[in-house]
């Protein structure tokens, strides 16, 4: 019996959430700098892909920016086909970075693949929840049939904007230089203070140390004091006490402003 969703921790809190609501197992899998947060199908227990009806992954990964190799999607494709699961990909930030493009799960597979996108990551229209589904068209069937029960047909004009979102690339590549430019200035701004920043070049987010003799949630409520908002580790899921989120939301002067304010908090 297929009963287990599998899925990356730290990372985004609705693959738990969801499948808590189905009344699924769920087995998390723990990444670190250790293992350069890759999530590697070799590290899991064969039981654990046996009993899989779902593995997430999700890269460019937030909250740390970390790209996966292609010979790791290699692999994650083989697991696939070898003990049966569905390979759900989110891939909502593989349009933000600095020079090569992320790889897309499609680009090994679509037979037991899906890639979730989004437009609120590409084009900063996060209020539309407009987005897409790619891969496997029995699969997509069967979610579309599903969906139809419990979601929401978007209005026409979220319709019409996101048509228009996804027919242009020139926002996009603007979008992609100006993260560039925020991502280089709080990484540096950062180190220069003494915080030791994840490095990365995807994404628009900063995995970043606390200082010693804070927890996330310490540093996070001293940082509000100051006005910057950053999201505690342990928000992510357990064992990432020992780390904030940086946003690059901010513009340039804001990010500036947020690296001065941070001398003094």
């Amino acid at each position: 019996e297929r009963d287990t969703v599998v899925y990356p921790v730290p990372g985004y809190p609705v693959m738990e959430i969801g499948s808590l609501y189905a009344s699924a197992q769920v087995h998390e899998v723990p990444l670190t700098a250790d293992n350069s947060y890759l999530m590697d199908p070799a590290a899991l227990p064969v039981e654990v892909l046996d009993r899989a009806a779902i593995v997430w992954i999700n890269y460019p990964h937030n909250p740390t920016g970390q790209d996966l190799p292609e010979s790791l999607w290699e692999a994650w494709v083989a697991a696939r086909r070898e003990h049966g699961f569905v390979l759900c990909s989110d891939e909502c930030y593989t349009e933000i970075y600095d020079a090569a493009p992320p790889a897309s799960v499609l680009q090994f597979d679509r037979e037991g693949c899906l890639a979730f996108h989004s437009l609120s990551k590409r084009s900063g229209m996060t209020a539309y929840r407009s987005g897409f589904v790619a891969g496997d068209g029995e699969l997509i069937a069967r979610y579309k049939a599903a969906r139809a029960g419990m979601g929401v047909a978007p209005p026409i004009w979220t319709q019409a904007a996101s048509e228009a979102a996804w027919s242009d690339e020139a926002h996009v590549e603007e979008r992609r230089r100006i993260f560039a430019a925020k991502r280089a200035l709080m990484t540096e701004g950062l180190m220069e203070l003494g915080h030791a920043v994840y490095p990365t070049t995807s994404t628009f987010y900063l995995w970043v140390a606390v200082p010693d003799g804070e927890t996330d949630a310490t540093w996070a409520a001293r940082l509000l004091e100051a006005g910057l908002v950053v999201s505690p580790g342990s928000f992510f899921g357990p064992g990432n006490e020992r780390f904030v989120r940086f946003a690059l939301v901010p513009d340039l002067t804001g990010c500036a402003e947020a690296l001065r304010r941070m001398e003094t908090a």
